[in-house]
């Protein structure tokens, strides 16, 4: 490839235009050589018609020497491996002068001596573009047209993104994966637990909805709890959906059947069994037991609450986990929380219409004796008394627990057949 043609000036021009430049273009015209200079540079001052030969050839020249600056550079990173050609910079010299009289204030005496030659010649570049006097009031219309031209050929011209060769490699993905990993560690346990927080706030407000409902309704009702049939015990009331008339769920439902609540706030949304199916207007009962949200007061014994006692009965509570074993024929956990919640506790809506959060089924019935809620008296204390027994046959040895869920209640072999009532208005005991 040939080499790039480069256009100097002859010495003797070089000189002229030295000349020229310090007498700040007050030339001698005797001079013949600064003569040409001073006629060649008044060309820029020519009319509207010379302007536009005069832009066209600089955009021309402009676009030519930065093409073969281009074709240079990239030569120069083909042959580096990639990396970018060095920027054009000053020479060494060069630039210890420049850097000398800009510290010096612009001042060539305190320049030193071996710089202050080509200091001089920096300063009279900066007089050059400082103290030039433009005669022409076109000059900066031909400025702007020149830049102009520039500007629009160069948008046009593709510019070259340098393409990364290869593919991913198997470090990349594995710190991605890594990265993921350990965000997926630190978000998780906190969304986990703005979604238990978000479950337990909606369930607390379904709480005080139903309290209302209750309220209405049993002051439409001379104080009696929602109670779908008068039947008695004697068969499974847990068989939800199957026989209306002894279904316990179906007390419950008769406040939506009545349109004192909806199907929404009798659903929590902790229940992952639920659905949320939409059952017809005049349904009695939902489909089956997976859909029971809350579990009632079983209202098939002999005394039933009343709404708004002075007592601290509790008649609705999340879904008994007791309940669901039993139905299924599993070992049954007597402290053992509601599933809603992911068995860290649960809401109760106790008779005289408050709503509290309970860590564990048990609370302060009227007699100021602890009460589980998910077990009829009767059978509390039948655990209570093998307990007894159990442990009077042990050692002095420290009982060992094995969780939290069957603390000290699983000695006793018992199970519920869905028959068991409230042993009186203050027993409270709920399902299914």
């Amino acid at each position: 490839m040939a080499a790039e043609q480069r256009f100097v000036l002859s010495q003797g021009d070089q000189r002229a235009l030295d000349a020229l430049i310090e007498s700040g273009f007050v030339s001698a015209r005797e001079d013949e050589r600064q003569r040409r200079v001073s006629e060649l540079l008044s060309r820029l001052d020519a009319g509207p018609a010379a302007d536009a030969a005069l832009v066209d050839a600089t955009l021309a020249r402009i676009l030519r020497a930065d093409a073969a600056r281009q074709a240079v550079e990239t030569r120069a990173a083909r042959a580096n491996g990639g990396e970018h050609a060095a920027a054009k910079q000053l020479s060494l010299h060069d630039g210890e002068a420049l850097d000398s009289y800009i510290n010096s204030g612009h001042s060539l005496r305190s320049v030193p001596s071996s710089l202050r030659g080509r200091a001089e010649r920096v300063e009279q570049l900066g007089a050059l573009l400082t103290n030039t006097q433009v005669p022409s009031a076109g000059r900066e219309l031909l400025i702007e047209r020149t830049l102009a031209g520039v500007a629009a050929a160069r948008a046009v011209r593709p510019v070259e993104v340098p393409q990364r060769r290869g593919t991913w490699r198997w470090a990349d993905f594995v710190s991605v994966a890594a990265t993921l990993l350990v965000g997926a560690s630190v978000m998780w346990p906190l969304m986990s637990a703005w979604g238990k927080r978000s479950s337990r706030v909606n369930c607390a407000g379904n709480m005080n909805s139903v309290a209302q409902a209750m309220g209405v309704y049993t002051g439409d009702q001379r104080g009696s709890l929602p109670l779908a049939s008068a039947s008695l015990a004697g068969l499974p009331w847990w068989e939800t959906g199957r026989n209306v008339e002894h279904s316990n769920s179906a007390n419950l439902f008769t406040l939506r059947r009545a349109q004192y609540a909806t199907m929404e706030q009798l659903r929590c949304g902790g229940n992952a069994t639920c659905r949320g199916e939409e059952l017809p207007l005049d349904a009695r009962d939902w489909s089956d037991i997976n859909q029971v949200s809350y579990s009632y007061f079983v209202m098939f014994g002999d005394r039933k609450p009343q709404w708004s006692d002075p007592s601290s009965t509790v008649v609705l509570a999340d879904a008994s986990p007791v309940v669901r074993r039993a139905v299924l024929g599993n070992v049954v956990y007597a402290n053992e929380n509601s599933w809603n919640h992911g068995g860290e506790g649960q809401w109760a809506l106790r008779v005289d219409g408050s709503a509290i959060w309970l860590r564990t089924p048990m609370h302060t019935a009227a007699n100021g004796q602890q009460d589980n809620i998910w077990l009829p008296a009767n059978v509390e204390e039948a655990l209570a008394a093998s307990d007894k027994q159990w442990r009077e046959t042990q050692s002095s040895e420290p009982i060992r627990v094995r969780s939290r869920r069957d603390a000290a209640d699983t000695r006793a072999s018992f199970t519920l057949d869905g028959r068991e009532t409230p042993q009186g208005a203050d027993d409270s005991f709920l399902g299914p």
